[in-house]
């Protein structure tokens, strides 16, 4: 892909006109990769029920999260897509989840793991497990976005084109994300936050773990499950196990580092029936390499440990993905320097592709 793909995409105003902005970018293919999405995820359900899932969680959007509302109208304005379908574009794996009771999860994952701190102060970094680093596949996920809304805190992040989504990202006060999706949590339909909205919002309000928490306990968490880990540029790190069930909030309490793959670690919450044994298998053996890290004698990590464990292969517990090795492939990696407000992004494996920063 041409370097240019990978440059960062700097937007600014009210999120209306971000997002109409954002729209005019990705009009000549927009259309193209709804209909994509579309074909997977909402066609091969009954219309009346597709309908009648996204009024409901548009109206909870509307009432809790109005900006997101106004950015998909942005970004249909801008894209020429209407936005009745660009807002099924931003539900549609919801909607699968919702209207078959079944987590889209079969061979894509993350890995997030957080540093309290390091000799570049906290670090989070994340592989972005979805399928070979082909100019297809990064299409998906890039440009790298900027986005600096007229009332909030600038952030820095990618997304499946077209969505509000974030799963990856960091903001201007020093807030970082890393999102890895978990094969449950489905079934029964209320309205509420789905990950990629949650996501999108700790980096769009929060400027602190503690106001993360505050903020995913105070709405109902609905469709795939995910695990979440957040980190603040005071080196507080926490993960975040959210499902339907129920949601399951692990905080550092002494420790130097936290982590999450793609299973539900603490038990309190259940895997939905097509979680294979081989993906736990693999989830858990990139949880118990990382349990084993140890910072150094000042109890401080170093920067290129948070590179070594992104490149980091096994067959068992290997954090780079191959399909040769692991069933499952890494698509990007990012390290996030919450205190320097940086973003480092490897597009491809991060075993043989080099990290670019982007800052504000």
């Amino acid at each position: 892909m041409d370097a240019s793909a990978f440059s960062l995409s700097d937007y600014s105003g009210g999120l209306f006109h971000i997002g109409l902005k954002y729209g005019q970018v990705i009009r000549p293919v927009f259309a193209k990769v709804v209909d994509q999405y579309a074909g997977r995820y909402l066609r091969p359900h009954d219309p009346a029920r597709v309908r009648a899932v996204k009024e409901d969680m548009e109206a909870y959007l509307r009432a809790h999260a109005p900006g997101l509302v106004e950015e998909m109208r942005g970004i249909s304005e801008g894209s020429g897509v209407s936005f009745d379908d660009v807002c099924r574009h931003n539900l549609c794996s919801f909607i699968h989840a919702t209207l078959t009771e079944e987590a889209p999860v079969r061979d894509t994952g993350c890995t997030s793991i957080g540093f309290s701190d390091s000799d570049r102060g906290p670090l989070l970094g994340k592989n972005t497990d979805c399928g070979d680093p082909t100019p297809d596949n990064l299409t998906r996920f890039a440009p790298m976005l900027l986005w600096r809304p007229s009332d909030g805190p600038a952030f820095i992040g990618n997304t499946h084109m077209g969505t509000v989504w974030r799963h990856v990202g960091i903001n201007d006060r020093g807030l970082a994300l890393g999102g890895s999706s978990v094969s449950g949590g489905v079934g029964g339909f209320r309205p509420g936050l789905t990950d990629g909205f949650l996501g999108r919002l700790f980096l769009e309000r929060c400027a602190t773990v503690e106001e993360a928490v505050a903020l995913a306990e105070a709405h109902p968490f609905v469709g795939q499950g995910v695990n979440f880990i957040v980190s603040d540029q005071r080196g507080d790190v926490a993960t975040f196990e959210l499902s339907v069930e129920g949601k399951v909030v692990e905080r550092l309490n002494g420790r130097s580092h936290l982590f999450t793959s793609n299973f539900y670690a603490s038990g309190r919450l259940r895997h939905g029936p097509t979680c294979e044994p081989w993906f736990l298998d693999n989830s858990k053996g990139r949880r118990d390499f990382l349990a084993g890290l140890q910072p150094g004698p000042d109890g401080k990590f170093r920067f290129e440990q948070m590179e070594q464990v992104l490149r980091h292969h096994g067959e068992k517990g290997g954090i780079c993905q191959h399909t040769d090795r692991n069933r499952m492939s890494t698509t990007f990696s990012t390290i996030a320097l919450c205190r320097e407000k940086v973003l480092l992004t490897a597009w491809g494996k991060p075993c043989g592709t080099a990290f670019q920063a982007y800052g504000f």
